[in-house]
């Protein structure tokens, strides 16, 4: 592609050492590419053999750098910056676009909406859950209501905010969607699937991000008593024993055949998707 010509959405992939999900990834987006759309892999420098699968993809992939940097808020500033779209949006390594998402975002994507957001799908244990992104923007003041990876931000007001803050190596997304929405930028939630999510990431793995939005919390304004209480909260939802308990109980009633009961009778757990409920972009 002309590196010139002005193209509406640029796909940055920001990766490092994710050999065994890059292919997957690449050919989710590659194979719904458009005119309107680039794809830019920025690559931290891997060395698993990640990058050797990316060269057998270079006559599609319109930008590529493959070097050493501070983490995957550093990577997507790197792609913003080398972007020719009017808007841009970020898919992880482990990450998979679902059949025609792209070309169905698209059309979403005018003069009216700075900043879209759609709804992701997350492989647990026992099957597949969807979570979209809110629409109440007192949530975003407590936790990360919005699903970045299913997010298209308008690239120049990104630009005009600073771009993602790389002192955070999870929760950098928290922190420019809350500088966009106190800047009274245009959002647009929509409750559209657009991405099957990676679960083995830091920020799911690990509860660095819980402690990073502790202080992007109190940095907006929440009283500091407040924001610990929900870190410890969140810490057990997300890698205590609550969610062990709560894992364990739903891949056991899924092996029983049982979870559709549970699940009629319960509405738990939330938004519960068979995996023939999507299909993604092979």
């Amino acid at each position: 592609m002309d590196r010139e010509k002005k193209v509406t959405l640029s796909v940055i992939m920001p990766v490092y050492n994710c050999a065994s999900t890059i292919e997957r990834a690449l050919k989710s987006v590659l194979h719904q590419k458009s005119d309107d759309m680039e794809v830019l892999v920025i690559d931290g420098g891997s060395s698993d053999g990640t990058v050797e699968i990316i060269e057998n993809y270079a006559k599609e992939i319109d930008y590529f750098v493959s070097e050493k940097d501070r983490g995957y808020a550093d990577a997507l500033n790197k792609g913003i910056a080398a972007a020719r779209g009017t808007f841009f949006t970020m898919l992880a390594g482990d990450d998979c676009y679902l059949k025609d998402a792209l070309k169905t975002v698209l059309e979403r994507l005018d003069d009216g909406v700075d900043v879209w957001c759609g709804s992701i799908i997350e492989k647990r244990k026992f099957g597949y859950v969807i979570l979209p992104s809110s629409p109440d923007f007192r949530e975003l003041y407590r936790c990360c209501s919005l699903r970045q990876p299913a997010s298209m931000y308008r690239r120049s007001v990104v630009m005009d905010s600073g771009c993602y803050d790389i002192r955070y190596r999870c929760s950098s997304d928290r922190d420019l969607f809350l500088r966009l929405y106190e800047k009274n930028y245009r959002f647009r939630i929509e409750a559209l699937p657009v991405v099957l999510f990676g679960t083995d990431g830091m920020s799911t793995t690990s509860d660095l991000g819980l402690k990073e939005d502790v202080e992007i919390s109190v940095k907006h304004g929440m009283d500091p008593k407040e924001a610990e209480r929900i870190y410890l909260e969140s810490r057990n939802d997300l890698i205590g024993t609550r969610r062990m308990a709560k894992e364990n109980l739903y891949a056991a009633l899924s092996r029983l055949h049982l979870l559709d009961l549970f699940h009629a009778l319960t509405k738990r757990p939330k938004g519960y998707l068979h995996a023939s409920g999507f299909e993604l972009q092979q």
